[in-house]
C-alpha cells in the first residue's frame, strides 16, 4: 500500500516537473495523506529516494503511461479543472437597482492605495446591481 501511494505521487511528481520527481515533495505528499506513517518516516525515505530514482529513469511518455495506469483519476481532475471565476463575491439579499454605495474619504491623512481599493469596490458593486455610487 505505502509503495502503490509513492509510485502515485513520485509519476504525479515527475509528470508535473518535466519528468524530474523530487523526493523531499513526494515524501512531504505521503506522510501528508497519512500522518500515521510519520513514525516510519525513516523507514519510508528509502524506499521513497529508491521509487523516485525508478521514476526518474523512465522516459516522459513511460511515465505518463504508468500514472495513467495506477491514478487515471489525476487526468480526469485535470481535465474537469476549471478556471477560476475571477470577480466579486455577490452582496447578500442585494436587488439590482436598489443598491447604494458610496466613498467617502477622511480628511485625517493622505489619500493612499487603500483608499483607492475601496473606491474601486464601492464603484463595482455599484455598477453590477445596476445601483448609485456616490462620492462624497
Amino acid at each position: 500500500m505505502v509503495e502503490e501511494l509513492i509510485w502515485k505521487y513520485a509519476l504525479v511528481n515527475a509528470y508535473t516537473h518535466k519528468g524530474k520527481a523530487n523526493p523531499k515533495a513526494v515524501i512531504g505528499k505521503v506522510l501528508g495523506e497519512n500522518p500515521e506513517l510519520r513514525p516510519k518516516a525513516k523507514e519510508i525515505i528509502p524506499l521513497v529516494n529508491e521509487i523516485v530514482e525508478k521514476v526518474n529513469s523512465l522516459s516522459i511518455e513511460e511515465q505518463e503511461a504508468k500514472l495513467r495506469e495506477i491514478y487515471p483519476e489525476f487526468f480526469k481532475e485535470k481535465k474537469g479543472k476549471k478556471e477560476e471565476k475571477r470577480g466579486l463575491p455577490p452582496l447578500p439579499k442585494a436587488e439590482k437597482g436598489k443598491v447604494v454605495t458610496r466613498f467617502a474619504p477622511n480628511p485625517d491623512g493622505a489619500f493612499h492605495l487603500g483608499n483607492a481599493r475601496a473606491a474601486i469596490l464601492s464603484h463595482e458593486y455599484a455598477r453590477m446591481y445596476d445601483g448609485k455610487f456616490i462620492l462624497r
